[in-house]
């Protein structure tokens, strides 16, 4: 019976006890598209910039959403989660700037907007 070259290069964590064939698993991309966006508090003008991976609208408001259980559940003393709390959900509007392939080059383009706009609400 012929196992398909399944079994090559087949190794058993002992740690987890899980088998890992390494030549069926997909590396991971460096690649993947993320969404540099802006969240803005519509009363005060204040506004956080960031990234996420991805590049629907869906990806955006996940990441959205996460902020929101973060500032509302975590306690976080960050700006954003302390402007969240007081001005509530609806005080704030997401933005897409940019949607940039590679992890390395959003980070780059958001820590220039973070440089040159100086967002009031990026604390940490």
């Amino acid at each position: 019976m012929s196992n398909h070259g399944l079994l090559n290069n087949l190794t058993v964590d002992t740690d987890t006890k899980r088998c890992y064939n390494w030549d069926m698993i997909r590396k991971k991309r460096i690649d993947r598209k993320h969404i540099v966006y802006c969240l803005t508090n519509v009363e005060t003008g204040d506004f956080y910039i960031g990234i996420t991976q991805g590049f629907r609208k869906r990806d955006l408001k996940i990441r959205v959403q996460k902020h929101i259980r973060r500032a509302l559940t975590e306690g976080k003393s960050w700006a954003l989660c302390d402007a969240i709390r007081s001005y509530g959900v609806s005080a704030f509007v997401a933005q897409e700037l940019a949607v940039i392939r590679g992890k390395r080059e959003a980070h780059a383009l958001e820590r220039s907007l973070i440089g040159e706009l100086a967002p009031t609400l990026n604390s940490h």
